[in-house]
């Protein structure tokens, strides 16, 4: 009954969080161009990218490490050494490649050298988002998780808009409403 309740909750945030995305993205094509748009998810991409590396498979660890062990404080404070150190090697890691990413997108080495800072601190907020997510699920806490999730997209929602819509952004603002949001 507890795996069915867990597994229906996470079901529905994701479809509240899809659903949200997918209508932001339709509303946004008013004032973005494609090239825009396509230049995002290339951009999104790379953030997740290098996200995942930055997360060295903890959101995994964590959550196999707590079933286990009643000492959760313990796993949770290593956990949030490690993720430290993966951040700043991470980061390291992505300024590097800045050499290497003209080769593969042109079209976005570009925007990527121009906002390398923006770029880095959204690596690294994104994948801290993503490691609390993934805390607030290893430990079972559906709504948390979803509370979280939720007020993540929604902030991501209202900021986009906000940005492109009330102050004329052109595409850096839905970057900063990602940073925001995370």
């Amino acid at each position: 009954k507890k795996l069915l309740i867990h597994s229906g909750t996470y079901i529905i945030a994701g479809f509240i969080t899809q659903a949200l995305t997918s209508i932001l993205w339709i509303l946004l094509a008013r004032w973005l161009t494609p090239d825009q748009i396509g230049i995002y998810a290339l951009v999104f991409f790379i953030i997740e990218f290098f996200g995942v590396i930055n997360l060295v498979g903890l959101n995994a660890a964590i959550t196999r490490l707590y079933q286990g062990s009643q000492d959760t404080s313990h796993i949770l404070f290593s956990a949030l050494s490690i993720f430290a150190v993966a951040t700043i090697a991470t980061l390291l890691l992505f300024i590097a490649s800045m050499r290497i990413i003209p080769f593969i997108l042109p079209n976005v080495a570009m925007e990527m050298h121009n906002h390398i800072v923006l770029f880095g601190a959204l690596i690294a907020t994104n994948a801290s988002a993503n490691f609390v997510l993934s805390h607030y699920a290893a430990i079972q806490k559906a709504r948390e998780y979803v509370k979280i999730n939720i007020l993540k997209i929604l902030l991501f929602f209202c900021a986009s808009l906000i940005f492109i819509v009330v102050y004329s952004f052109d595409i850096t603002g839905v970057y900063y409403a990602l940073l925001a949001s995370s």
